[in-house]
């Protein structure tokens, strides 16, 4: 019997590890900053453009390899964007997320508008509490905390994509608009 139970444990240790026991883990557990503003600049959305967008424009992208850090990491299943700015409650912000593909050109990932509230970040600079989602590539694209004074995050499947690249292409208020974003 002794043996049995031996066994049986033996067994259930070796299928423990050989199952995915430490297949679950997080590779980032922060948010990297992606792309700041200046004061209150803006720039011009890529699809007013001919398109003639060369791998070369990849320069002014955050390469997602980048967030791996220390772990590695050179692959990433979605990303989690949260937006903060200097400014006060009910400034707003517009920002186009493109995705490019090592090599290729500029893909729109979506339009969100965003509302800040009244949640610190710190002096002077505030969340983003509404984040509103459209021009969507995909209907997979979350948004979640978007209650007033709480900080709105927006997610989204990168795979496929090695860059980001955001565009703020309107503002009424915020200044140096910080975006960041984490991925797993």
């Amino acid at each position: 019997m002794k043996k049995l139970i031996v066994s049986i444990a033996a067994i259930l240790l070796i299928a423990y590890f050989c199952m995915g026991a430490g297949e679950l883990r997080t590779t980032m557990g922060s948010y990297r900053t992606i792309q700041t503003t200046v004061d209150d600049a803006t720039e011009t959305s890529p699809a007013t453009t001919d398109f003639a967008i060369r791998s070369s424009d990849q320069t002014a992208a955050f390469d997602l390899m980048n967030m791996g850090g220390a772990s590695g990491q050179t692959s990433a299943n979605a990303l989690v964007v949260i937006v903060s700015a200097e400014a006060v409650e009910n400034d707003t912000c517009t920002i186009e997320y493109w995705g490019i593909a090592d090599g290729g050109p500029l893909e729109k990932i979506c339009t969100i508008s965003y509302i800040f509230g009244t949640a610190v970040r710190s002096t002077g600079i505030l969340w983003a509490d509404t984040a509103t989602v459209t021009d969507s590539h995909t209907s997979i694209i979350k948004d979640g905390g978007a209650n007033d004074d709480d900080v709105a995050r927006t997610q989204w499947d990168m795979t496929g994509f090695r860059y980001i690249r955001p565009y703020v292409t309107a503002q009424s208020g915020a200044e140096d608009i910080t975006i960041e974003a984490r991925y797993f």
